[in-house]
C-alpha cells in the first residue's frame, strides 16, 4: 500500500503495477521492495509522481536491461482504475510510461 490510512476497498483506490520496471518511490515517499519488477501498490485518487528504475528482463536473451537512476512519470489516478508502469524505448533510452491496464479498459493516459 502506497497511502497512510486504513484500508480502502477497490472502489475508492486506484492500483500502480510494475512491469520491466521498479517502482521506486511514490510522491517522493521511498516504497518497500516487492521483489522486483511485480511490484503493486495502491494509491488515492489526485496526481501522483512516481520514480521507476529500469529492470527489463529478456525470456528470449537472457539479456538485463537497467537503470541506476530513477526517471519519474506523473499521472492523474482515478479511483477503482488500475494502471501499469512500462518501459518504451528509444533507441538505447528508455523512458517509463503509465497507461491503464486492459482490465480497466482504458486507454494510453500519459506517455
Amino acid at each position: 500500500m502506497a497511502y497512510e490510512g486504513p484500508a480502502q476497498p477497490d472502489s475508492a483506490v486506484a492500483t500502480i503495477t510494475s512491469e520491466r520496471t521498479m517502482i521506486a518511490s511514490i510522491d517522493g515517499k521511498a516504497v518497500p521492495w516487492s521483489g522486483g519488477n511485480a511490484a503493486t501498490f495502491k494509491v488515492l485518487p489526485g496526481v501522483h509522481t512516481v520514480a521507476v528504475k529500469l529492470n527489463d528482463i529478456s525470456v528470449w536473451t537472457g539479456r538485463r536491461r537497467y537503470s541506476a537512476n530513477d526517471l519519474t512519470v506523473v499521472f492523474s489516478a482515478e479511483a477503482g482504475k488500475a494502471y501499469i508502469i512500462r518501459p518504451v524505448y528509444v533507441g538505447k533510452t528508455w523512458r517509463p510510461e503509465i497507461s491503464e491496464t486492459p482490465a480497466a479498459g482504458g486507454p494510453s493516459i500519459q506517455k
